[in-house]
């Protein structure tokens, strides 16, 4: 009796190990997860080099004459500003979500599996770009668009996503460690919250004062894509817990919607 006891409670004493392990320390094997985003980098990096990101953008930009750009579109950025600021965004979210979906009882473990996260990743970018082009006024006056952003937006909220995902699952005795959890995913969700709407609204200070050509439309239908894939996703994988992690992420996506609404209303 007392073997079997100290069996149980050494696989249990390993389990709660293994999720603080994975929440503090980034595993080795994320970098197979960005080979999308490296060879956009490769490719936006040499147009920008050749100094013909003009010439390139005509050819493969998203516009409603060029059905190609519907994937195209990703692999061009006007400038290194442009690209940087996309391709370190994408990184860090795609970072997060790997560590936080191998947490036991994530229901988005599914996206620990290579062909499930590429596959989720292309259809969001052909998703997004049928959207915008449908969607998007901007479109109507000849404007085209290229780069990574609504990409990016909604990583940003496949991150969110991904956290709701680990607090059910995170189960402790360890008061320190379930208040240090508790505080990091509260800090974690209001930084990934904040960013968002800051982001938002400061290339919309952009496109205003500068006159820079910032596709807000599309960034704002990045979020709300992502928040209807990420919710069914949540829904069809969560076996327990479904309210639990439904209603606050929920909530936090509409809060991040009515913050740009509302910052962006009183500029």
């Amino acid at each position: 009796m007392r073997r079997w006891a100290k069996t149980v409670l050494g696989r249990k004493a390993k389990k709660e190990a293994s999720i603080s392990k994975l929440i503090t320390r980034a595993p080795k094997f994320t970098v197979q997860y960005l080979l999308l985003v490296l060879w956009i980098i490769i490719v936006s990096a040499t147009f920008i080099l050749l100094g013909n990101v003009n010439e390139i953008t005509s050819m493969l930009c998203r516009s409603p004459n060029n059905p190609a750009g519907i994937i195209t579109c990703y692999f061009v950025h006007e400038n290194w500003e442009h690209l940087l600021f996309n391709a370190f965004s994408y990184i860090l979210y795609a970072v997060f979500i790997q560590i936080l979906v191998r947490i036991p009882g994530n229901p988005l473990n599914i996206l620990s599996r290579r062909r499930n996260w590429y596959l989720l990743n292309l259809s969001l970018m052909i998703v997004l770009s049928i959207a915008d082009l449908t969607f998007n006024p901007l479109y109507r006056r000849g404007v085209h668009s290229c780069g990574m952003s609504d990409l990016t937006y909604a990583m940003s909220i496949g991150t969110l996503a991904s956290v709701y995902g680990v607090i059910p699952a995170v189960q402790t005795k360890d008061r320190k460690e379930k208040s240090s959890l508790a505080i990091g995913m509260l800090l974690l969700i209001i930084g990934l919250s904040g960013f968002t709407v800051i982001s938002i609204v400061d290339q919309y200070d952009a496109l205003v004062k500068a006159g820079e050509r910032v596709n807000i439309p599309a960034h704002l239908l990045g979020i709300a894509v992502a928040f209807f894939t990420f919710t069914i996703l949540l829904y069809l994988n969560s076996k327990k817990h479904t309210t639990r992690i439904l209603t606050p992420f929920m909530v936090n996506v509409l809060a991040i919607l009515l913050s740009i609404h509302f910052l962006l209303g009183i500029k």
